[in-house]
């Protein structure tokens, strides 16, 4: 099954071709006349979607109604009319998803930076494998897998996954989730996202899926509901930057359970800083230190240039709950990351920075299949 030019193969033979839906294959051409650096069709190496992506970098202001009206084809077949439109210019942000007939997200992303941005991903519902995120190609590989999974075995405690757009957090994320639903028993995990992009099937766990889109709540109030019931893990796919969802998250990873947050952090710094709130009458030390007491781990995505012009993933993590010396450096506002391991810290620059795909590995398998 092969993508073809401007348009995209069929759904895995299980849903409608999309390609025929709004003139799809139209709209990519008519965007590559209009300027667009970058628009990549790609069958995923599982073999099991489509993934597309269509990403403009300093988009032109004047092309921003071009591109709210492919926004509109996708509305009038999915969504209530008008209500995108309402959103963005009320928020200059959308982030958008729809359920795929025989399963699968299509979501759209709009945001501005520098310019109108976009990212447009179609995938499967069903999570993917641990083995083809982190491949294993080396005793290290293996190393750094078994340490990421040691991070998410913890009872409680704060485990945040950075990373820019499309460098697989959310990936990453549910590849960790499944690989623990196949190899280990008796947890529960709770799972909150707007949208909630991917199914798990109970095996060893059992998965509470909760849609802040579908159930009309907020992601604050979800969090919070969790904590009435039992459960091994609480996941939050996209944390907004709000206080009301940044509080309950550590509010929840210091009452005895495991949270598992995603979003667009840049780096270690980034994270505390977003993430130590408190009242207005705290110390910033104290603010920091309330986090810190949270925080178990840190997961953070990167999307590198190759040598040969194809993008690199990069992975690098700490595990503060091994190494709490670094959270003394961070109370004390010090910098601490990867990229800037001072003589002292050199026997843990292999566990806080690796490079999982090497230089020149096939984009397609490194990248294809990223969320």
């Amino acid at each position: 099954m092969q993508p073809i030019d401007g348009k995209l193969a069929p759904f895995d033979g299980r849903g409608e071709r999309f390609a025929g839906k709004a003139g799809f294959g139209a709209y990519c051409e008519q965007l590559r006349e209009a300027g667009v650096s970058d628009l990549m069709i790609r069958q995923t190496p599982l073999r099991i979607a489509v993934c597309t992506r269509a990403r403009f970098r300093r988009f032109p202001d004047e092309l921003a109604p071009y591109a709210l009206e492919w926004l509109r084809h996708f509305e009038e077949l999915y969504l209530k009319p008008g209500v995108l439109q309402d959103r963005w210019n009320r928020e200059k942000t959308l982030d958008v998803a729809h359920r795929l007939p025989g399963g699968g997200f299509a979501r759209l992303h709009f945001w501005r930076q520098g310019g109108l941005n976009l990212s447009a991903r179609i995938h499967p519902a069903h999570p993917p494998l641990l083995d083809d995120v982190l491949p294993i190609e080396s005793e290290r590989e293996e190393q750094i897998r078994r340490d990421l999974i040691a991070m998410l075995t913890r009872r409680q405690g704060l485990i945040v996954i950075g990373g820019q757009v499309r460098s697989g957090k959310t990936w990453l994320e549910h590849a960790l989730y499944d690989y623990l639903n196949r190899h280990t028993e008796g947890g529960h995990a709770w799972l909150i996202g707007d949208p909630l992009e991917f199914e798990h099937e109970d095996e060893g766990w059992i998965f509470t899926p909760n849609d802040v889109s579908e159930r009309g709540t907020t992601q604050d109030y979800e969090i919070r509901r969790s904590l009435r019931v039992p459960r091994t893990l609480i996941g939050v796919g996209e944390m907004r930057g709000d206080t009301a969802s940044t509080e309950a998250t550590l509010t929840a990873a210091l009452a005895g359970t495991l949270v598992v947050a995603t979003g667009h952090f840049s780096d270690v710094q980034d994270i505390v800083s977003r993430f130590s709130l408190g009242s207005a009458a705290m110390s910033e030390q104290s603010k920091r230190s309330v986090f810190l007491e949270a925080l178990q781990g840190v997961i953070h995505l990167a999307l590198a240039p190759g040598i040969d012009g194809r993008e690199v993933l990069v992975v690098s993590y700490t595990d503060f709950g091994q190494h709490a010396n670094l959270k003394t450096d961070l109370a004390e506002g010090k910098r601490v990351g990867p990229t800037t391991i001072d003589v002292g810290y050199r026997p843990l620059a292999a566990d806080a920075a690796l490079l999982v795909s090497k230089i020149g590995r096939d984009a397609a398998t490194a990248l294809g299949a990223r969320v």
